[in-house]
């Protein structure tokens, strides 16, 4: 499996007309992908035409993947924050040459700098925060999967990241962030973030009479009996 990431937003970093890096490169791959068969999603650029004659090919399609913008955090993993703030300031006053003048950028270079960092690595997140479906079945039959969670999508390409740290509504429930989620093979418990304190006051009082119902049961064979002792069930 081979995945593809790219963005029609590439095209904004502008390097003048015979630059080697110059955005018909991004225009022209666009083209070569899809004209060779490998990804089924729309030409971004539909007027450029650069006149490839690509054979169709029958094989196994590109797995598409979106690109997020990369933390600035990452990207101090392996530059400096002079160096970067050098590159944005250049940018934002209008666009320049860096280094030796063979590295010439354009206003909105430096947000395509970070959306182009921020496609490798969404592509190693692909492959090494991937989630993994029947679960069960992989613990019945005792084969070994690691991955970051579980997820009920057969393919990364049937779901987007969309946001973080914003509200949601899953079947009809609130879930906002910072909100407690609770869960187990019974089930999922979403508690308020403010409601935390009496949800766990309430939590814990549940469990310590139902923990003492099993004696009584044990002891008279009857569930009936101990909820009229204990008051539930």
């Amino acid at each position: 499996m081979l995945g593809f990431c790219t963005s029609p937003d590439f095209v904004n970093h502008l390097t003048g007309e015979h630059h080697p890096e110059r955005p018909d490169r991004i225009r022209a791959i666009a083209h070569a992908v899809r004209q060779a068969g490998l990804v089924d999603s729309p030409n971004p650029f539909p007027d450029f035409a650069p006149g490839f004659q690509i054979q169709r090919l029958n094989g196994e399609k590109m797995v598409e993947l979106t690109p997020i913008t990369a933390d600035l955090k990452n990207i101090e993993l392996v530059h400096s924050r002079k160096m970067i703030e050098h590159i944005r300031h250049v940018c934002q006053s209008g666009g320049g040459i860096l280094d030796l003048g063979d590295t010439p950028v354009s206003p909105r270079s430096f947000d395509v700098a970070l959306l182009s960092c921020g496609a490798v690595l969404t592509c190693c997140d692909a492959v090494i925060d991937g989630g993994v479906r029947d679960v069960a079945y992989l613990q019945k039959i005792g084969f070994p999967v690691y991955a970051l969670g579980i997820v009920p999508s057969t393919s990364v390409t049937h779901y987007r990241f969309a946001g973080a740290n914003i509200p949601v509504v899953c079947d009809g429930v609130a879930v906002n962030a910072a909100d407690i989620i609770v869960a187990d093979a019974d089930g999922v418990v979403v508690v308020p973030r403010a409601s935390a304190p009496a949800a766990l006051k309430l939590a814990q009082q549940m469990d310590f009479k139902e923990h003492s119902m099993y004696a009584t049961i044990e002891k008279l064979k009857s569930i009936q009996e101990a909820v009229k002792q204990f008051g539930r069930l």
